[in-house]
C-alpha cells in the first residue's frame, strides 16, 4: 500500500462498494480496527489494519482509543478448572466446522501471530477471562480461513490472542464480529457478504451444538447428584472407622508397652537376685530364665515396632484422606456456587 493511502481514500473506496465505516479504533491516533457496515445486507464486520500501514484517524466522535491489556495468570480455582474442558475437546468440537467452513469460502488460509496475555483490571477479571476462553473456543471455527473473530464485551475487544480495553463502552453486552485484514479486503469485496454469512451460520451452528451438548452433560451430572453427595458423605463413615481402628491399635500398643516394662523390670530383678545370692551353682538355671525373658522381650519389642509403624501409617493415610476431602469439598463448593451464579444470568 502506498504511503499516500489514508482513511479518507479507504472510506471512499468502501462506500463505493456499499460499505460504510461506523467506528474507528486507534492507538496513539494510528488505526488498528474499523467497524464497518454492509448497507444492503445490514452486516457488520471488522477490518484489521496493520500498524505498519500507519493510517491515522482524523475524527473524534466515532473514534475509540485502544489500550492493550495484560492479564496475569492467577492460580484461582475458576481459572484452573474452567480451562480444562476447553483444551481437551477443542480440536474435536471445532475441527469439523473449521473444515466445512474452509470448503465453503473461496479465500486462502492465513495464520495470525499474536503475543500471549499477561496482567490487569481486577474488577472485570472474571468476565474478561471467561470471555477470553469463549473467544478462544469459537476462534477455532475459522482457523482454516483468513477470516478471524472479534468478541466485543462492553469496553473490551478480544482479537487473536490480544485483549484491548476501549476508552468508552462499545456495546451493552456481548457481540461477535467477523474480522478480515485490510490487505484481503480488496480481494474479497465482491464476495464479502456471502463469506460473512457463511461464517456467521457456522458459528451459530457451533454455538447451538455446544449449548445443547453442555445442557445434556449438566443434566446427566445433576441426575447423578445423589451418587456424588454419597461419595462426599463417605468421609463420616471413613472417619468413624479410622477412629475405631486407631483406638484398638492404641490399646494394643499400651498393652505391649506395659508388657515390655514388666519384662524389662523382671529381667532386672532376676539379675539383682542372682548377684545378691552370689551362688554360682544355679548359673545354668539363671541363664536359661534370663534367655527366655529376653526372647519374650525381643518379641514384644518387635510387636511394639510393628504396632507403631501401623499406627503411624494409619494416621498418615487418614490425614491425607482428610486433606483430600477438605480440598475437594472446598473446590466443589466454589464450582457449584459459580455454576449457580452462571445459571442466574440465564434467568
Amino acid at each position: 500500500m502506498s504511503s499516500g493511502f489514508n482513511i479518507d481514500k479507504l472510506g471512499k473506496i468502501l462506500y463505493e462498494n456499499g460499505i460504510i465505516i461506523v467506528k474507528y479504533f486507534s492507538k496513539e491516533s494510528v488505526i488498528f480496527f474499523l467497524e464497518c457496515l454492509i448497507i444492503n445486507t445490514v452486516q457488520k464486520f471488522y477490518i484489521r489494519v496493520l500498524e505498519k500501514y500507519n493510517i491515522r484517524v482524523n475524527r473524534k466522535n466515532d473514534t475509540y482509543n485502544l489500550k492493550e491489556l495484560n492479564i496475569e495468570e492467577l492460580n484461582d480455582i475458576y481459572l484452573e478448572f474452567s480451562d480444562i474442558p476447553d483444551e481437551i475437546d477443542l480440536d474435536k468440537l471445532y475441527m469439523k466446522y473449521s473444515s466445512e467452513l474452509s470448503n465453503k469460502l473461496s479465500s486462502a488460509s492465513v495464520n495470525s501471530n499474536y503475543n500471549t496475555i499477561t496482567n490487569n483490571n481486577r474488577s472485570d477479571l472474571k468476565s474478561i477471562r471467561s470471555s477470553s476462553r469463549q473467544h478462544k473456543r469459537l476462534s477455532h471455527i475459522v482457523n482454516s480461513t483468513k477470516y478471524r473473530l472479534c468478541l466485543v464485551l462492553n469496553m473490551y475487544l478480544f482479537v487473536g490472542d490480544k485483549i484491548y480495553m476501549v476508552n468508552k463502552k462499545i456495546s451493552a453486552g456481548k457481540q461477535l464480529f467477523i474480522v478480515l485484514d485490510l490487505k484481503y479486503i480488496f480481494e474479497d469485496l465482491h464476495m464479502l457478504s456471502g463469506n460473512i454469512s457463511s461464517i456467521e451460520n457456522e458459528v451459530e451452528k457451533s454455538i447451538d451444538l455446544t449449548i445443547n451438548r453442555n445442557i445434556l452433560s449438566i443434566t446427566n451430572l445433576l441426575s447423578r447428584s445423589n451418587d456424588l453427595i454419597s461419595g462426599l458423605s463417605n468421609f463420616k463413615n471413613y472417619k468413624e472407622n479410622y477412629e475405631s481402628n486407631i483406638f484398638e491399635y492404641n490399646k494394643t500398643l499400651d498393652r505391649v508397652i506395659k508388657s515390655e516394662g514388666f519384662l524389662t523390670n523382671d529381667i532386672m530383678v532376676k539379675k539383682q537376685e542372682h548377684l545378691s545370692r552370689r551362688n554360682f551353682s544355679d548359673d545354668i538355671s539363671y541363664i536359661h530364665i534370663i534367655s527366655k525373658l529376653k526372647s519374650k522381650l525381643k518379641e514384644i519389642r518387635i510387636l511394639k515396632q510393628q504396632t507403631l509403624e501401623l499406627i503411624i501409617k494409619m494416621k498418615s493415610d487418614f490425614e491425607d484422606k482428610r486433606l483430600m476431602y477438605d480440598q475437594v469439598c472446598f473446590d466443589n463448593l466454589v464450582l457449584i456456587n459459580t455454576i449457580k451464579s452462571n445459571f442466574s444470568l440465564l434467568a
